[in-house]
């Protein structure tokens, strides 16, 4: 396994950011730069991407607030030199919530531990990653990704799965708004509460909510796939345009759950609880007593 602190290379930025001499003046950004490459690699073997450069050159006088961008760039491009060179396992410490972590990245079954909060569009357009979020996962987690699992400890943002192609989601808290928007296969798992407008335009795979609150207009316009949620938070306005509730959940249904909830049986520390929390049920008892389809109308 390898670790990559982000506070060791923010360290490097501080210093480079800091008056010399105590005589108030700033090396110039393209000093620092310059500086921030060679220290990249010399600590990563990896250097700045050019279209990162040109970005905060054009939207940045210093260096300062450049620094999210350039941090994030570093980060994975040493998680993409530790995948060519084959390694499997990989964690990244004090993320403090930087955007765009893993963004385009593939690596078929390599684990990626984040310890702490991932900042926007974590994992978008990524191919074959297992990641786990120890924390909050922001907005667009895994957008427009290929095959994968997102494990996320705490809560997640909206945009969860947006247009995926069967990647994998399981979210220990709640989601906020449009959940798995125009997904194409997968599965998403929210274990304590759906935002609004999940499932718009889905067109493909299944998304569960176990419990929690649901908001409102859930499978707007949905074309195809499976939803899952609490009955008991249904009401008037839970359901979307242009789908319906089943009446009933059927032992198909149960056999489709079953099977998603496969691909989680490896998520440490989760259960499947009754309503109260505090008495283990069968799968199958919680599944056809507590939960409701969503499906398009015929």
């Amino acid at each position: 396994m390898i670790s990559i602190d982000t506070n060791q290379i923010k360290n490097v930025f501080k210093e480079l950011n800091s008056k010399n001499n105590g005589k108030g003046y700033k090396k110039s950004y393209e000093d620092s730069i310059s500086e921030i490459n060679s220290a990249a690699f010399s600590e990563y073997g990896v250097t700045l991407s050019k279209s990162i450069l040109l970005f905060c050159r054009d939207n940045f006088k210093e260096i300062s607030p450049a620094i999210p961008p350039l941090l994030a760039d570093i980060i994975n491009k040493r998680i993409i030199k530790a995948i060519d060179e084959n390694e499997k396992n990989i964690s990244i410490l004090n993320p403090d919530g930087l955007y765009n972590l893993l963004s385009g990245i593939e690596g078929e079954n390599v684990k990626v531990d984040i310890d702490g909060n991932a900042g926007g569009t974590c994992g978008s357009y990524s191919s074959g990653l297992n990641v786990t979020i120890n924390g909050f996962a922001g907005r667009y987690l895994g957008d427009n990704s290929y095959k994968g699992l997102f494990i996320v400890k705490g809560d997640a943002d909206e945009g969860l799965g947006l247009t995926n192609s069967g990647t994998n989601y399981f979210v220990f808290g709640k989601t906020l708004s449009r959940t798995f928007v125009q997904a194409r296969a997968g599965t998403a798992v929210i274990v304590n509460g759906l935002g609004e407008y999940s499932g718009l335009y889905m067109a493909s795979g299944v998304l569960v909510c176990l419990d929690g609150k649901i908001g409102n207009y859930i499978g707007n316009a949905m074309v195809g796939g499976s939803i899952y949620i609490p009955g008991k938070s249904v009401n008037e306005k839970t359901v979307g345009k242009g789908v319906t509730l089943a009446e009933k959940l059927q032992e198909e249904d149960y056999e489709l759950l079953r099977n998603v909830f496969r691909k989680y049986a490896s998520v440490e520390n989760f259960r499947i609880n009754d309503t109260n929390n505090s008495v283990i049920v069968s799968e199958k008892e919680y599944f056809l007593s507590n939960l409701v389809k969503i499906v398009p109308v015929s």
